[in-house]
């Protein structure tokens, strides 16, 4: 089914359907590809073997049986606050004939659903290219924060800057 499909779905009112399935060695080839395509960036074989290692905080999105967007996170540990946790969401993205339909948004709202039935991750966390107003203002629509802007985080792409966007989780 065509982008267009999603549009019509969206114009009658209907949310599109997004089915999530977590990345395995099996599937992990379709991320590879949307990062590709998705991503100035290029992951290291470390990025995968982490997404395909079962982790629910992994996903690919499929609309129709097709794979269209990923979301990809990790828990890590918060320095010097005992068992406290937080997540960074490492990559969020959807194939550009399929934003505007809220995609992003339920994958969005998976990872920080998934999230809030853990009370030991305190916040998630993300990083969003200097430049990149159109994500920039998606996370600051749904509650994140600009903690910090960060020169040169970014080595082999420009603009380098990169601003960390911050949501708290705990109550």
């Amino acid at each position: 089914m065509s982008a267009d499909t999603v549009a019509t779905t969206a114009a009658a009112g209907r949310a599109p359907r997004l089915d999530l399935d977590v990345i395995t060695p099996n599937n992990v080839g379709q991320l590879r590809c949307l990062n590709s395509a998705l991503f100035p960036v290029h992951y290291p074989e470390s990025f995968y073997t982490e997404a395909a290692n079962n982790n629910p905080l992994c996903q690919l999105g499929y609309f129709n049986q097709v794979c269209v967007a990923a979301v990809c996170c990790r828990r890590e540990p918060i320095p010097n606050e005992g068992r406290k946790q937080r997540v960074y969401l490492m990559t969020l993205g959807v194939l550009a004939p399929y934003r505007g339909y809220g995609l992003g948004t339920k994958l969005l709202d998976y990872a920080l659903d998934q999230c809030s039935k853990d009370a030991s991750i305190a916040e998630i966390y993300l990083h969003v290219q200097d430049g990149n107003d159109e994500a920039l203002s998606f996370y600051q629509k749904r509650g994140f924060t600009i903690r910090e802007t960060v020169p040169d985080y970014y080595t082999n792409i420009k603009p380098s800057a990169a601003h960390v966007l911050v949501k708290c989780t705990a109550s």
